[in-house]
């Protein structure tokens, strides 16, 4: 029970500083500002891509928003809906930052690494990709 306990209040503590972190940062990408705001703010204003997949957007962006993937947009659209703050739509891929990480050094643990082996191996997930993009609307580093 204590375990559980301690694992829920781990998870809820990163996902605060995961929206904190989300939050203090301004995303200045250009794609993150062209398309991907653009789909989150049509999908708090009731836009479904499952009915009305071909509806014409803003800014010459139509086939980017209908053929991107939607799951970010989905939690960031929820997030601006339920809070009003945009920016904290981004916490995603910083929670999904975290929970790779712990996986991978916890997964490594499991089987008898070190941990040195363990956190360096898990330390891969800070590649460029997911570096640059973590406080972004960009999608790449989770994928």
């Amino acid at each position: 029970m204590i375990s559980r306990f301690r694992y829920i209040l781990t998870s809820l503590c990163l996902s605060i500083i995961s929206t904190a972190i989300a939050l203090f940062y301004f995303d200045f990408s250009w794609d993150g500002q062209w398309y991907h705001q653009e789909a989150i703010y049509a999908l708090e204003s009731g836009w479904n891509p499952f009915t009305n997949s071909l509806r014409s957007f803003a800014g010459h962006n139509d086939n980017s928003v209908r053929h991107f993937p939607k799951l970010s947009w989905y939690y960031a659209s929820a997030f601006y809906s339920m809070t009003g703050h945009l920016e904290g739509g981004k916490s995603m891929n910083i929670i999904l930052l975290f929970a790779a990480l712990i996986l991978i050094y916890v997964t490594l643990r499991r089987y008898n690494f070190s941990n040195v082996y363990s956190f360096l191996s898990a330390a891969v997930c800070l590649n460029p990709v997911v570096s640059s993009e973590v406080v972004t609307y960009l999608s790449d580093g989770n994928l």
